[in-house]
């Protein structure tokens, strides 16, 4: 029998559309392994007396762990008595407790907050090189609950 042919295309700007299949193709294959992801995507903001942006931690948790895409503070407010990244954070994992995750994870590059991370309990368990050139990126994660016990489980792999 002949196999029928197979197009690729490229979309130098992405496709929505397909990534969003994508992503429910991949969750329907992920399923029977994982359960369900729980996803929950969330942000904290942090304003200034006039109501200025300031600061803002941007996040999303699934299968337990919370992973912060960003965290920014404007360079005013990142050192001295405000902490705004520390409350930002704290923030942020207070929520992933409330939600059950029992861990937040991260990365940050070599000239970014690796030391403000590790002061707040986290660990390094990765690292890339040369990303940007010249610089290294790093990825930490910190526990803040008990992971879930039980047996992995072995279904019938999906097709």
């Amino acid at each position: 029998m002949a196999r029928a042919p197979v197009t690729y295309r490229l979309s130098k700007r992405g496709d929505a559309k397909i990534a969003r299949a994508a992503d429910r193709g991949l969750s329907v294959y992920n399923k029977p392994y994982s359960g369900p992801a729980n996803f929950n995507y969330f942000t904290i903001s942090a304003r200034d007396e006039k109501g200025k942006l300031i600061g803002a931690v941007d996040a999303f948790g699934y299968y337990g762990w919370l992973f912060v895409r960003y965290l920014w503070v404007d360079g005013r407010y990142r050192r001295g008595e405000r902490r705004v990244g520390t409350e930002l954070m704290d923030r942020a994992e207070d929520y992933a407790r409330k939600c059950g995750y029992h861990g937040v994870w991260l990365d940050t590059f070599e000239f970014q907050a690796r030391p403000f991370y590790e002061k707040r309990g986290y660990s390094l368990f990765g690292e890339l090189n040369d990303n940007p050139p010249g610089y290294s990126r790093y990825f930490m994660r910190k526990m803040i609950g008990k992971p879930p016990k039980g047996p992995r489980r072995s279904p019938a792999r999906p097709r």
